[in-house]
């Protein structure tokens, strides 16, 4: 009986270890994908081989955004010297007093504005 859970145990741990592997092989693939995996080994022995550790190619430089209407926009706005917050309860009471918002409302905003 007890060399019965042993043999449980250390097929359990095979396969654990086998699951592992493939788990680090499918996370490789998905980070390298023009990189084909390694074929699948079946090893016998107990000890598993670990990965061969691979540098990650070095990042790509992000390209910038034209400078155009909202590169404009952007320089005006941070010229104000009003935070997001603040900008966006401005477009909001100005949005509002458009669409002839109550003046208790509109005063609130403002109030947040302080």
């Amino acid at each position: 009986m007890a060399s019965n859970r042993e043999q449980d145990m250390m097929q359990m741990q095979q396969d654990a270890v086998r699951r592992v592997m493939e788990m680090q092989r499918q996370a490789q693939a998905r980070v390298h994908p023009e990189e084909k995996p390694p074929p699948a080994k079946s090893n016998s022995s107990s000890k598993p081989q670990p990965p061969p550790n691979r540098e990650p190619p070095p990042p790509k430089p992000q390209p910038k955004p034209p400078a155009g209407k909202s590169g404009l926009l952007e320089g005006i706005l941070s010229n104000t010297g009003l935070d997001k917050e603040q900008l966006l309860l401005l477009g909001l009471g100005y949005l509002l007093y458009k669409e002839g918002a109550d003046h208790k409302l509109l005063l609130s905003i403002l109030y947040l504005l302080l």
